[in-house]
């Protein structure tokens, strides 16, 4: 039986490389050492869905609204996390 799955052909890259991606779509990152350990730490997958906020889609060369920073990123996720305990502890109680 034939298989219907295509072979990936995108090529796996790393922190430093999905950064550098990140800067030319027009995102700013200041402190690449902590955008790297959070995409390690993360994935570079669920950071993408947080930066949905900050991407202007009327732009394709550099998506990402001017003024947009890694950081903004990342205080995204830890106000959603701080705000998923707080509704779990409510729930809980």
């Amino acid at each position: 039986m034939p298989s219907s799955l295509r072979p990936y052909s995108k090529p796996v890259l790393c922190c430093a490389d999905l950064i550098a991606y990140l800067q030319r779509k027009g995102l700013a990152v200041d402190d690449t050492a902590f955008a790297a350990k959070i995409i390690s730490t993360y994935s570079y997958y669920r950071i993408k869905g947080y930066a949905l906020a900050l991407r202007d889609c009327r732009d394709p060369v550099k998506p990402f609204f001017p003024g947009s920073r890694f950081e903004d990123i990342f205080e995204l996720m830890a106000f959603d996390k701080a705000l998923r305990l707080h509704a779990l502890e409510a729930i809980m109680h």
